[in-house]
């Protein structure tokens, strides 16, 4: 069997990836590749935070021993965070219990923004949710999504990563990066403001007392006037005087 070229590539970043993999079992993590263990390990050490390595309790854990729900999205293939898809009350009571949680979102595999949102600011989301569970006759709701844009408006931002190279970022992002660069060097004249027109009266309604409407000599400049030729009594034409029969 002939294997493709990039797996001397693949075999010689293992080692690294091994030591990724120690990393995480340090933190309770089993695979970094499953259930975004990977993106748990990052969180945890950024909150310097303990893990539980519980599938269906809570995350983590403080020194204090608060505990803490952690949720991540990635950015490019979805605008909402996944919850559980057996959302129901028990589900919802697990939810309220824990202190506050952590939204992570990421492009790609890089971290973007870690936002903090109280866990009584997310009370409209629950409420809605036990809504939606009764009016459905209890039956349980196929993981519910919570808005980022939601995150960003009751959340507290706590981490930001800087900007990411081009090669992780989408097409339009990197068009929009070109053009704002191209705007930044380039310099327009400002456009000249257009000259005021005084508004005047009809013909029919001037009077001397308060029409201002200049006449056409007027509005002409001494100089203009002083230079304008006038015609002489050869270049005016004849008037023919009508005869008698």
């Amino acid at each position: 069997m002939e294997h493709h070229p990039d797996l001397e590539k693949l075999q010689a970043l293992f080692p690294h990836i091994r030591e990724y993999q120690k990393l995480a079992a340090k933190h309770g993590i089993g695979d970094v590749f499953q259930d975004n263990g990977g993106k748990l390990l990052q969180t945890l050490l950024i909150l310097n935070m303990e893990g539980l390595g519980c599938r269906e309790g809570n995350d983590c854990r403080d020194a204090d021993g608060n505990e803490y729900e952690l949720k991540s999205i990635n950015i490019l293939l979805t605008s909402g965070v996944s919850t559980h898809h057996h959302l129901n009350p028990t589900i919802l009571k697990k939810y309220r219990a824990v202190k506050a949680w952590y939204f992570s979102a990421y492009r790609g595999i890089e971290l973007t923004e870690m936002w903090r949102v109280e866990t009584t600011a997310l009370e409209p989301w629950f409420k809605a949710q036990e809504k939606k569970w009764r009016k459905s006759g209890g039956r349980d709701i196929n993981n519910p999504k919570i808005p980022l844009k939601f995150v960003r408006e009751v959340g507290k931002l706590v981490y930001s990563s800087p900007a990411i190279d081009d090669e992780q970022a989408t097409p339009n992002r990197k068009r929009k990066r070109r053009y704002d660069e191209l705007m930044r060097h380039l310099s327009f004249p400002s456009p000249r403001p257009s000259p005021t027109i005084k508004p005047t009266l009809p013909l029919s309604q001037c009077s001397e007392s308060h029409c201002d409407r200049p006449s056409p000599q007027a509005t002409l400049a001494p100089a203009v006037l002083a230079t304008r030729p006038r015609p002489s009594a050869q270049s005016r034409p004849a008037r023919s005087r009508p005869t008698m029969t």
